[in-house]
């Protein structure tokens, strides 16, 4: 706001684009009268923009939820602009809401086929043209042979931690895949008095670089190299205001998962909080997502890279838990929104806290925390609702193809396919 405020004091009169970007900036954190009003500004000097419509149209419709007449009027309106005359970038948002708006409508060949569109659509970006998304899957890979090959069998003896001297508690990681419902805990546990945590924060990936050699260092790791990692850690927390004596700290990072093996080497007395949904509402869920693009995200931008990143990332896990005495707390989404105060006391047990009310209602938390770093934003701030819950029986017939990758994992979890 404090930069478009100082565009708009230099730039007469203001730009479009200016104003698109404050309608955003509004819509996302939960002034949608606001993100209205700017985005019919910046419309009425721009009507094709496609950054204005996606704003214009997904306020209007968190503000008059499930109005079946004004989706109506939003889907006229937004495919009465021709997408094939616009760049890559704004024909992707004007996808993603079109597909948004389509799946609200329960038009589900519609919203699949935009979902689709979107998602070809972000393959075309620049910035994606020298990301290669078999990266992530092949370092995940990587793991998973060396855990094959008896690696935690040749790890050197370290001593064993408590507690950091001078910290609260030990570290915390809340983990799970893309779309478990991770945000909405992240809410949930950020608003009781004794915990802080860090939104999507790469504190883990700077811990690796520090580490010449991983992960195959990690076998010989001397408890000099051991605390130096730790340390490296623990600075780039307080860099972001990390309150160790006085709350619980925790990591908020799903795909951390992949890394467990690193976050139990450096640090054995921390504690995982593993969020669980269904995998098949997962990967639809990142499918549908406009997630911003990186070697990890990438592969969500089909439904076989989706479901193939899962099996990967869970066979991983499965591997850590049953060669690393892990100490786990299991959170189920479908349980979580159905009986939040059932599903969230354990987890405040775990983590050695008593029960406050503030973790009830994470939708007023969520507001006024500010802007979320996820895509998620939108959805945490309402009140809990369910109807995301078991979301993949509408595209079944889209989804079977990658339903046998699931159906081990599903099985696995408790879940039926």
């Amino acid at each position: 706001l404090d930069f478009c405020q100082q565009a708009m004091n230099r730039v007469k009169p203001v730009p479009a684009q200016i104003k698109a970007i404050l309608a955003t900036t509004y819509e996302r954190l939960g002034d949608l009268p606001k993100a209205i009003e700017w985005s019919e500004g910046a419309l009425a000097e721009a009507p094709g923009s496609a950054s204005a419509l996606r704003t214009w149209s997904k306020a209007q419709r968190r503000l008059k939820k499930g109005n079946k007449e004004l989706l109506d009027k939003l889907r006229d309106r937004l495919e009465a602009i021709d997408a094939s005359k616009m760049s890559a970038p704004e024909a992707r948002l004007l996808y993603s809401e079109l597909a948004q708006l389509c799946d609200e409508q329960k038009d589900v060949p519609a919203a699949f086929s935009y979902f689709t569109r979107m998602n070809e659509q972000t393959l075309e970006l620049p910035e994606l043209k020298f990301v290669d998304r078999r990266k992530f899957v092949d370092e995940v890979d990587h793991l998973i042979g060396l855990l094959d090959g008896g690696f935690v069998s040749e790890w050197s003896d370290l001593p064993d931690i408590e507690r950091e001297p001078g910290h609260a508690g030990p570290p915390v990681f809340l983990v799970g895949f893309p779309r478990s419902g991770t945000t909405l805990l992240d809410q949930i546990l950020d608003a009781h008095p004794g915990v802080q945590v860090f939104e999507e924060y790469p504190f883990l990936g700077r811990v690796k670089k520090s580490i010449e050699g991983y992960p195959e260092k990690l076998s010989a790791m001397s408890e000099e190299e051991r605390q130096a990692a730790r340390q490296v850690y623990w600075s780039e927390l307080r860099k972001e205001g990390a309150q160790f004596e006085d709350k619980i700290v925790i990591d908020k990072m799903p795909l951390s998962l992949v890394h467990s093996g690193l976050i139990h080497r450096l640090f054995p007395e921390a504690k995982f909080i593993f969020a669980i949904r269904h995998p098949a509402d997962c990967v639809l869920s990142c499918f549908m997502q406009d997630f911003v693009p990186n070697a990890s995200m990438q592969n969500f931008l089909t439904l076989e890279g989706s479901a193939t990143l899962y099996d990967r990332v869970f066979t991983l896990w499965q591997k850590y838990r049953e060669r690393l005495s892990l100490r786990i707390q299991e959170v189920r989404y479908e349980n979580l929104v159905a009986d939040l105060r059932a599903e969230v006391a354990p987890v405040l047990t775990f983590l050695d806290l008593d029960w406050n009310d503030a973790v009830s209602d994470p939708a007023a938390h969520a507001l006024s925390r500010g802007t979320i770093r996820t895509p998620s934003y939108s959805q945490v701030t309402q009140p809990i609702y369910s109807s995301a819950t078991e979301r993949w029986r509408r595209y079944e017939e889209q989804m079977k193809p990658v339903l046998s990758i699931l159906k081990p994992h599903a099985e696995r979890l408790g879940y039926s396919l």
